[in-house]
């Protein structure tokens, strides 16, 4: 008689699986939702704009902390990087002096910050789980937010660059889970990436949060 062992699941499976709590919750924030169905106005959106960009300026400063990692290096892609493409939706929208009127970072941002900073410099390794939560979600659900945006706001063409992507999503998130199904993390490390996923998501829900607060407070 023979007997069959149960396949391992990837690793990119049990990520995406572990943290899909997590992920879901952040993206049905009151803010969020508020935001993808017209409910509140462009001053809201910039104000959106405004937070991912501390935290994209962030991960793309910390590259230099991960760069040479023989683990993490393999994920860094230029094409992902979305503050320049930021930069230009302020500027269109805000006009030449945005960096001036910027809103300010919410607590939480500075917090993830800090936290993305912190986390790399302790074990790269965490890069990736905040690489990972970011830009693979713009790349997937980033796209809907993009249609969603244009549904419901008069947003110009030159207002939405950080939607845009050089690169084909389908082949390029393959790859990206091949990479997370071969990197050499023992369980130990598997379960501190499921954790550190889980923690970003959590950062960026506080995040949508304190942003519902002060469009209470504001509107």
């Amino acid at each position: 008689m023979s007997s069959t062992q149960p396949v391992a699941q990837a690793f990119s499976e049990t990520l995406r699986t572990a943290t899909l709590p997590a992920h879901q919750a952040a993206e049905r924030a009151p803010f969020i939702m508020a935001l993808m169905t017209g409910a509140l106005d462009l001053e809201a959106y910039a104000d959106y704009l405004a937070q991912l960009y501390r935290v994209y300026s962030a991960l793309e400063d910390s590259v230099e902390l991960v760069a040479d990692d023989p683990i993490v290096s393999p994920f860094l892609d230029e094409r992902l990087h979305r503050r320049a493409a930021i930069e230009s939706d302020l500027e269109a929208m805000i006009g030449p002096r945005w960096r001036v009127v910027l809103p300010d970072a919410v607590p939480a941002t500075s917090a993830y910050v800090q936290h993305i900073w912190t986390a790399t410099q302790e074990w790269p390794s965490a890069y990736v789980a905040h690489h990972y939560t970011r830009y693979l979600g713009d790349l997937s659900g980033g796209q809907i937010i993009a249609r969603m945006l244009t549904t419901h706001y008069t947003l110009r063409d030159e207002e939405l660059g950080m939607y845009r992507f050089e690169l084909k999503a389908p082949p390029f998130k393959a790859a990206y889970r091949e990479l997370l199904d071969a990197a050499p993390w023992d369980d130990d490390e598997r379960a501190r990436m499921v954790e550190e996923a889980n923690t970003a998501y959590a950062f960026n829900q506080a995040i949508f949060d304190e942003l519902g607060d002060r469009e209470g407070r504001e509107g």
